[in-house]
């Protein structure tokens, strides 16, 4: 199924009973972005049912670190309806600052698309 397009920087993909969330903006700085996107994700967890995410960030060069605590509270919210949350495409210094946060052993993360999918 092709992609479903919900804004010009967001797209759904289901992939099985995993919905593929993809982001198509190089930046995400903007506090009303970030915390629209964090209610987005909580909406599909929440209202939607879609329990298991997987967050595309392949193209996202810089971000808020707000979406952090955005993403730790979808995580949460989703491990406690039964599924969970991935990401992929996580650029190094993204890494290196979960790690420093102590939140690398919290968000489940992975180098590739493919390998978070396999996750599942």
């Amino acid at each position: 199924m092709p992609p479903t397009s919900e804004s010009r920087w967001i797209s759904h993909e289901p992939n099985g009973d995993v919905l593929i969330v993809r982001l198509r903006r190089k930046h995400l700085l903007d506090a009303e972005e970030v915390a629209a996107l964090g209610n987005h994700l909580l909406d599909l967890v929440e209202d939607r049912g879609r329990t298991k995410l997987l967050l595309d960030l392949e193209q996202v060069e810089r971000m808020a670190t707000d979406l952090l605590t955005k993403l730790v509270t979808v995580h949460r919210r989703a491990e406690a309806a039964g599924g969970r949350l991935a990401i992929c495409g996580l650029k190094q210094p993204f890494l290196e600052l979960l790690a420093a946060l102590n939140l690398a052993g919290i968000l489940h993360t992975y180098p590739t698309e493919g390998a978070a999918l396999e996750s599942f």
